[in-house]
Formats: C-alpha cells, structure tokens, sequence
C-alpha cells in the first residue's frame, strides 16, 4: 500500500497491510517483504490513480515473479476508500480479484501508447518498451505476456516475438 492509513485499512479486513510510505516501491522493501511473505503470495495494492499505476509498474521492475499480484481498485480510490464505502467484507472481495503484477504494469506500459494506436512504428516502439517485462518473466508467464502484448496492439504475435528478441539482444 501507499500509506498507514491504508496498510490499516487491509489489516482491518483480516490481512496483513504493509505501507512503502509512498510509491516508491525499493528493493529492500522487495527483500524484506518477500521475507515477510515466507513464501507466500505478495499482493501490490496502490491507489486507483495515475500514480498508482505509475507505481504499479515501477513494482513489477522490482518485485518480478508469478508471486507477485496486484488488484485494481476503482478510480480515484484507495484501500481506506474502499473499507469506508464497502467495510471489511467488501475490501477483502476488492483485494481478492488479482492479476499478476507483471500482467498489470506490461497493461499499463502499453496504455501508454493507445494514443498512437494507429501508428505502426509506434506500436512496435510500444513492444519495445514492455520488452524488459516480458523478457523477464518466467517461461510460462513470459507467453502468457506474448499473448496479452497481440491482443492488446492487434500485432501479428511473430512481429511481437521479433521486437522483443531485438529488444532483448544486446546492444
């Protein structure tokens, strides 16, 4: 979560809320929490804003692997919103539906881009920027990625898997 008040709020509801103190997301705050989790599944929860998915992304550059979830909350609203609006039940409901982090941020960079929807190199570029992500993930996650990356661009998936392999190769 982004804060106390929030961290509260999902301790509220019968989990475990840690806040970063903002949204920035270290990766001594990955280490601690994984460690935390003793194996568990770790669950990112920030605002429903701009710079919560901001965020969100920025989470998945440090906390990658198919542990790592994350939930979206409505527009504009944050975990205490949420336990106000709808009480402990309905935030455990809200932090119950999860997407993988991975899954989250790769949308998210891709959202990016909608405004050049048109525009084939844009789109490519687009492919480029979640390349790091994708790239990243394990095996059966990184075709899962693949296959979310066509539907969302409309892209051939052998563009796709081409302009990630140049991505990925070394420069």
């Amino acid at each position: 979560m982004e804060g106390v008040v929030d961290a509260i709020a999902v301790d509220l509801a019968g989990d475990i809320g840690v806040a970063a103190g903002g949204t920035r997301l270290t990766a001594d705050h990955a280490i601690q929490l994984r460690a935390a989790a003793a194996g568990g599944r770790l669950l990112v929860a920030y605002d429903g804003d701009q710079a919560g998915r901001e965020a969100t992304v920025r989470a998945a550059d440090v906390l990658s692997g198919d542990d790592a979830h994350t939930v979206q909350l409505p527009e504009g609203r944050d975990p205490a919103d949420v336990l106000v609006d709808a009480g402990p039940r309905g935030l455990r409901r809200a932090l119950g539906v999860t997407v993988p982090l991975v899954d989250a941020a790769v949308v998210a960079r891709l959202g990016r881009w909608q405004a050049h929807a048109g525009n084939p190199v844009a789109l490519v570029d687009a492919v480029r920027d979640v390349a790091p992500l994708v790239t990243a993930a394990p095996g059966d996650a990184r075709a899962r990625l693949v296959g979310l990356v066509v539907e969302r661009l409309g892209l051939p998936v052998d563009l796709v898997v081409g302009a990630l392999l140049d991505a990925a190769a070394p420069g």
